[in-house]
């Protein structure tokens, strides 16, 4: 997953040319790659699309939450791909995503997440009489 920054860079593309292609403001590509504002969700769209799918519309809901919550987006993101976070990270993440009215992607089967939920609902397991 490449930056919008490093995107921008890698192709020559400066701040006006990308708002002017988006149809914003040049000082809110700056807001974005600073992140001091977050995208629309159209707009990651079109930039996801400008970018070739190198800069994913997702990866701004990750650095939406890791900001609010204050852990790095790299531990959001692993979060919901099956990475190992520590089950209070994993709380606040969540929470700050409810807070924030962000729709999460759906955890793959073996993350964190999934095994505590599932631990959760799992019968507890009868000790054997001897």
């Amino acid at each position: 997953m490449t930056t919008l920054q490093s995107w921008l860079r890698k192709n020559g593309v400066t701040h006006m040319e990308l708002a002017h292609r988006l149809g914003v403001d040049k000082s809110t590509v700056y807001l974005w790659i600073t992140h001091q504002r977050y995208p629309r969700t159209d707009m990651a769209v079109a930039i996801e699309q400008i970018t070739g799918g190198e800069v994913p519309a997702g990866s701004w809901t990750f650095a939406r939450i890791a900001a609010h919550a204050r852990i790095r987006p790299e531990k959001v993101a692993s979060a919901y791909r099956g990475g190992r976070v520590r089950p209070k990270d994993l709380e606040r993440i969540e929470k700050t995503a409810r807070a924030l009215h962000l729709v999460l992607p759906p955890p793959s089967p073996t993350s964190t997440r999934a095994a505590i939920i599932d631990g959760l609902h799992a019968k507890p397991s009868r000790a054997r009489r001897f």
